[in-house]
């Protein structure tokens, strides 16, 4: 593969990475603001760009070399690795950590809605732990209807 091909590679991978960034952070804002329908559109442009960096990848392997992290062939630092790389492989950072961060925010919103149905239903709630005098966990055996339909 030449260093142009070698380089064009790497700039349709960091276009890729942006374009995933630009998606996982209009998500978290989504997400801030509950905005359903904007959190169903967002999703055909993350399978997108998701699409375009197993291509890349995909293409990569098939030449048999590593070619986003081969800036430099052999090198051992990042550093040497040169900026086209290092672009990436920032972005791909960014990319892992707002991901991370909005999987927690719909774990959190999940387990919220299930605890809120959990109650309407009449169950126990699981987040109710009842301690005895030795400290340890007991379950709770009140349950309580809220109300019935």
């Amino acid at each position: 593969m030449t260093s142009l091909e070698n380089r064009k590679i790497q700039e349709q991978g960091i276009a890729s990475a942006k374009a995933l960034l630009d998606a996982l952070t209009r998500e978290y804002e989504a997400l801030a603001h509950n905005d359903l329908d904007a959190l169903v559109a967002l999703l055909p442009e993350k399978q997108q760009a998701l699409s375009q960096l197993l291509l890349i990848e995909a293409h990569v392997e098939k030449q048999g070399i590593t070619t986003l992290k081969d800036g430099v062939a052999g090198a051992a630092d990042e550093r040497a690795k040169g900026p086209l790389w290092n672009e990436f492989s920032r972005l791909m950072n960014q990319c892992r950590h707002q991901n991370a961060v909005n999987g927690r925010i719909i774990h959190m919103r999940q387990h919220s809605t299930d605890s809120a149905l959990a109650i309407l239903r009449g169950q126990e709630n699981p987040q109710q732990t009842a301690y005895s005098a030795s400290g340890k966990a007991i379950a709770s055996s009140t349950q309580t209807r809220i109300a019935t339909a």
